[in-house]
């Protein structure tokens, strides 16, 4: 058993590197029968990658004995071959719950968190900071210690929060007793059930691709280090003024906070903290110290960035850099990512280079995601987006949150036809606006009012409606003419006249609901719509989403089914549940264009890398947050000696390392851009990563390819389109008078009207709407008597509606069209009520 490392900066080959060796390893072992097993653990979201990298590099295309996990799934693997734990793991939402079960029994002991559990918001903030404390291997002895710490610094109100967290997180403790982990634990226990491992034992481990790690995976990595025939840690680390490797090899120092590869310094000095405490003999290390990584070598300009990147004393570069870092100014996001796409079809066109070939780098990829998909659809590009998709307002979320509504607002008009209208109801849309019509027109809203009859076209829509949704609300529906049944008479809850239910009955109420309208097979159904339709990314949140609310409903009933909840409590910790669930998709194309965050999306080689969004406040995002504990809480607790999550400032040096990581990434052209609007007005200035390029290529300008002439900017059919579809109105207008202008409009439009036959048929449909022009047309007399009869009534507001608008005047008065009903008294029916109320009056008096 032995450990070893290997050193080099972003794109010095320590990946293929080790690639090699384990391929060549493994081949060996093969020949002589070795029963040696090679592992190579990466994240998660990078292990598909590496697998196939790996098959590509292998000479026979196969890796019979290497296998390429992340640390989860290697748990699982060892779970299966030692004794596997039988107990729940708790997911988020299950120590949501849980918390909320013991909060209530141990309130009064607190001092300062006590009275405000009960606030939205607040369980899931102490879930955070307990999953913080797991995470850090920090338990009630340790948060005795940060107590102790926060009382000699005279810190008292953070030492009344820490004490009261001591509480929670012992009366949570105790409530898990033998029957449940959490995610945090299953590490821990992976880390005890290493030694056991017959796999472990006849294995080469390879980890490539991490920054760094917590104290709780620390103890894998100790376990694994002292089992393993042998451990690689391949770290990225280079000249930044810093520590040398060597340097670190006494277990002590890991240098300056504020060196840009201070994290993985302070890795590489953990982990030889461990090898000594255990006297795990340290191996050869392998130094990837080129003076050029092999990633540059024919890419200066992209070298000196690489050397020179968030490093003091950086030198200006005096080559040509206009083929290999462009920086771009737009007016907005939206044109920002416009330009992008027009970018890269251009490349495609004339270096030919495929879409897997560039990548999207979005600070903010909330915003930038979903333009980059939608343009992406215009220029006929494809990309995906790495990100996870919440199903909040799903129509399933939606009908769930409607339907158990309607029962706690006691049948209000807002909550019943937010359930009709979510498309899970049986009732047709068409069949919906007969009973909305009514329900308007008669003023129907509350429990007692649709439980008495309709009229006879709407009875029957009653009737189905109420029997869809009786599981949650309870049985309303009678004969029609008859009173209820004295059975069938169901108080309305809000009044306080019913029993409370506990948490499993409102849960088995509501899977009934599910089941008895299918919802499965129709979640299936429309999965499968979507799938023959070629959107798979709806197909794969719609097959997931039915699995994932019932086992919401599992934790529920199986954590608190035993307590006793109010309905408005029941829908908000359901709501709370909802929000959490996260969907996971996979990329449907090889060649495609993968667009991803700063610090999730684990990046391979790419030619061509865009980095768009550099603004103020995306680059360095600001990492400042309140909380139970706070950022000056954070640095001040760093004197206890325990280690917590980074705080503000660690995680700004944290970020720059992933900023060097991305930017290294691209072997031709490194493509920045930023904005200058944001997506809601606002002025925004460019990032100060900006100032530090220039500062590095002095020539390096901001261009604005938007400025230019739209019809230059055409790349394809969809943006052709769209432009002409703007232009011919403008034309059809008498607007292009310019002759260049006009010269360039014609010369456009008829190449895209010989372009292909479905373009040609969309620029007919284009052309016939610009240049149509509204022309009168006179009834003809038989037309007109059987719409006005012989002879015409008028009025003022008549002929002023129909000086106002001949259309309107047309529908009301001609076709007979009439708002809808409704049961409500407008300004206008004051006057009469209170005319019918004084002759009233007066009549009685006489």
């Amino acid at each position: 058993m032995t450990y070893r490392f290997c050193f080099g900066a972003s794109g010095s080959g320590k990946s293929t590197c080790l690639h090699q060796e384990i391929i060549q390893r493994s081949m060996r072992s093969m020949e002589s029968g070795d029963n040696t097993q090679y592992l190579v653990l990466v994240p998660e979201q990078y292990s598909m990658q590496t697998q196939k990298e790996m098959i590509m590099e292998h000479p026979d295309h196969a890796i019979m004995n290497i296998d390429v996990l992340s640390l989860g799934r290697l748990s699982h693997r060892i779970f299966e071959e030692t004794a596997p734990d039988r107990r729940t793991v708790l997911t988020d939402i299950g120590k949501s719950l849980l918390l909320r079960r013991v909060a209530s029994s141990c309130a009064g002991e607190m001092q300062v968190l006590g009275g405000s559990l009960h606030r939205t918001g607040m369980i899931a903030e102490v879930k955070s900071v307990l999953s913080e404390f797991m995470q850090y291997g920090i338990g009630t002895e340790e948060i005795g210690r940060l107590i102790d710490c926060a009382a000699k610094g005279g810190q008292k109100a953070l030492r009344a929060r820490l004490a009261d967290l001591q509480v929670l997180y012992q009366a949570f403790e105790q409530a898990r007793e033998d029957r449940m982990i959490t995610s945090e634990e299953t590490l821990d226990l992976f880390a005890r059930a290493i030694p056991r491992s017959e796999l472990i034992r006849r294995s080469v481990i390879v980890f490539d691709g991490f920054t760094g790690f917590t104290p709780i995976q620390y103890r894998v990595l100790a376990a694994l280090m002292a089992c393993a025939r042998e451990v690689i840690f391949s770290i990225t680390l280079a000249d930044d003024g810093g520590l040398r490797p060597e340097e670190l090899m006494d277990g002590r120092s890991a240098g300056s906070r504020e060196a840009l590869f201070y994290l993985s310094r302070k890795t590489v000095r953990d982990i030889v903290r461990i090898g000594l405490e255990k006297g795990i003999p340290h191996g050869r290390d392998l130094y990837m110290d080129r003076p050029v990584p092999r990633r540059f070598e024919t890419n200066p300009a992209l070298a000196h960035l690489e050397k020179n990147l968030y490093r003091y004393g950086r030198r200006p570069y005096e080559g040509n850099r206009a083929e290999s870092v462009s920086l771009t100014e737009a007016a907005d996001p939206h044109k920002e990512i416009r330009q992008v796409c027009i970018r890269m079809k251009e490349l495609s066109r004339e270096k030919g280079y495929c879409w897997r070939d560039f990548a999207v780098i979005c600070p903010d990829l909330e915003t930038y995601g979903d333009l980059l998909a939608a343009e992406a659809v215009r220029y006929d590009i494809p990309v995906y987006i790495d990100k996870t998709k919440a199903i909040y307002h799903n129509p399933l979320t939606e009908a769930i949150r409607s339907v158990l509504q309607i029962s706690m607002r006691g049948f209000d008009y807002e909550s019943v036809f937010r359930y009709l209208r979510s498309g899970l109801s049986s009732l047709t849309a068409e069949e919906v606006d007969l009973l909305e019509n009514y329900c308007l027109e008669k003023g129907i809203r509350g429990r007692r009012k649709w439980s008495l009859a309709f009229d006879d076209a709407t009875e029957p829509l009653r009737v189905r409606f109420l029997k869809e949704i009786e599981p949650v609300t309870g049985p309303l529906q009678r004969e029609y003419g008859s009173e209820p049944a004295e059975q069938d008479k169901v108080p309305d809850e809000a009044a306080g006249r019913r029993r409370v239910l506990t948490a499993g009955e409102r849960t088995e109420q509501l899977y009934a609901f599910l089941t008895g309208r299918g919802t499965e097979a129709l979640m299936k159904e429309r999965a499968e719509r979507f799938k023959e339709a070629g959107d798979y990314a709806r197909e794969k949140e719609y097959s997931q989403i039915y699995r994932g609310i019932i086992e919401l409903l599992d934790e529920i009933y199986e954590l608190i089914g035993e307590e006793k909840i109010s309905a408005a409590d029941y829908l908000e910790l359901l709501e709370t549940g909802l929000d959490e669930i996260r969907l996971g998709t996979l990329p449907q194309k090889v060649d495609r264009v993968l667009c991803g965050d700063v610090e999730r999306t684990r990046f391979g080689e790419v030619k061509v890398l865009f980095f768009v969004g550099i603004n103020d406040g995306n680059i360095p995002r600001s990492t400042g947050g309140g909380g139970l504990i706070s950022d000056l809480d954070r640095e001040f607790l760093e004197s206890s000696g325990l280690e917590l999550a980074p705080s503000p400032r660690e995680q700004m040096y944290i970020q720059r390392l992933y900023l060097y990581l991305n930017m290294t990434k691209a072997t031709d052209m490194l493509c920045l851009s930023y904005a200058r609007v944001s997506m809601d007005g606002q002025s925004i200035r460019p990032s100060i990563l900006i100032s530090s390029l220039q500062e590095m290529f002095p020539r390096l300008r901001a261009r604005y390819p938007e400025e230019q002439d739209p019809i230059l900017q055409i790349t394809g059919r969809g943006d052709a389109e769209s432009l002409l579809a703007e232009q011919l109105r403008r034309y059809a207008d008498g607007e292009k008078e310019d002759p260049q202008q006009l010269d360039a409009f014609l010369t456009l439009y008829g190449y895209c009207s010989r372009m292909d036959p479905e373009t040609a048929q969309n620029l007919i449909r284009l052309t016939r709407t610009a240049f149509f022009r509204y022309k009168p047309e006179y009834l003809q007399p038989r037309q007109a008597a059987a719409l006005y009869g012989g002879i015409v009534e008028g009025s003022v507001t008549r002929l002023e509606t129909a000086a106002q608008c001949y259309l309107r005047q047309y529908l009301q008065y001609g076709l007979g069209l009439r708002r809808r009903k409704e049961f409500r008294i407008d300004f206008a029916d004051t006057g009469t009520v209170l005319h019918e109320s004084l002759n009233t009056f007066s009549h009685r008096l006489k």
